[in-house]
């Protein structure tokens, strides 16, 4: 019965390989992405900032994906509060060691003070030479 269902699957996979898009497919590196923007510690309803509560769970989902080569951190901030970049510091190692997978992180225009710090958690910063960091 198992050997059956193991065919009927194989079958059912080689007739719908053609059709899918390539990322279901198989062997394309998959890098999920974590956008990290606004100021770090304010947040009101009309302009949300970063936040532990606002990050935590993106990033569970990020490392939780099961074929994902890497984490990626796209960060735009002029920072913020140190107390809570380093709180959002200590959730992204864990989940760095624990998966096993390397996090880096892409500056977009801005990554001062608390996002510098948060873009040190990575194993590697990536930023345009016009980026302001620091």
């Amino acid at each position: 019965m198992f050997e059956h269902l193991q065919q009927l699957f194989a079958s059912a996979r080689a007739t719908l390989r053609p059709i899918l898009p390539k990322w279901l497919r198989g062997g394309v590196p998959i890098v999920p992405v974590v956008r990290l923007a606004g100021v770090i510690g304010f947040s009101t309803p009309l302009k949300p900032g970063l936040t532990l509560a606002s990050v935590a769970r993106p990033l569970e989902r990020a490392f939780k994906m099961r074929h994902a080569r890497a984490v990626a951190l796209l960060i735009n901030s002029p920072g913020g509060s140190a107390g809570r970049s380093h709180l959002v510091i200590l959730s992204i190692r864990p989940f760095a060691k624990e998966k096993k997978r390397p996090v880096i992180a892409f500056v977009e225009e801005v990554a001062a003070s608390g996002d510098y710090m948060i873009a040190c958690a990575a194993d590697e910063i990536v930023a345009d030479p016009s980026s302001i960091v620091g």
